[in-house]
């Protein structure tokens, strides 16, 4: 019988794996729960629908966006392709991070960028001056 080495990047399990919570100090009884696998399925399934909405919005209001800041639809469409590439960047490094690191750690900071990308995404609707809809309806472009 041949032996075989262990994975060359394996975690090896510590206190951040055994338990949910931030460390060893902070880690009470009562957060145990969201350790059961159905309860992590249904965290990723909660994130993914929360993706696929941003990604949905970010589509339904891209021509109302070229029209507030006076973008030309090559410009829009420059957008698009950031956020297309800057997703897929992210999911490279997170994938990297995920093999050498604790997953629940990663997964953690996984669903911060996508908090930190929703906020991102509707801040030119907080900063900027309110729509006019009437010169927005006659086809005037209007600056935010």
């Amino acid at each position: 019988m041949v032996k075989t080495a262990p994975p060359k990047y394996h975690h090896k399990s510590s206190h951040l794996d055994g338990q949910c919570g931030c460390g060893p100090c902070c880690s009470p009884s009562w957060l145990q729960w969201i350790r059961w696998p159905p309860i992590i399925v249904i965290y990723l399934l909660i994130v993914g629908l929360v993706m696929f909405l941003n990604n949905f919005y970010f589509g339904s209001v891209l021509s109302t966006i070229e029209r507030r800041f006076g973008l030309s639809s090559s410009q829009s469409g420059l957008l698009t392709v950031i956020d297309n590439l800057t997703s897929m960047v992210v999911v490279v490094f997170i994938s990297y991070l995920a093999e050498r690191t604790s997953r629940p750690i990663v997964f953690a900071l996984s669903i911060l960028s996508v908090m930190v990308g929703n906020i991102c995404i509707t801040l030119p609707h907080f900063l900027s001056d309110p729509l006019d809809v009437d010169a927005l309806r006659a086809g005037q472009l209007v600056s935010g």
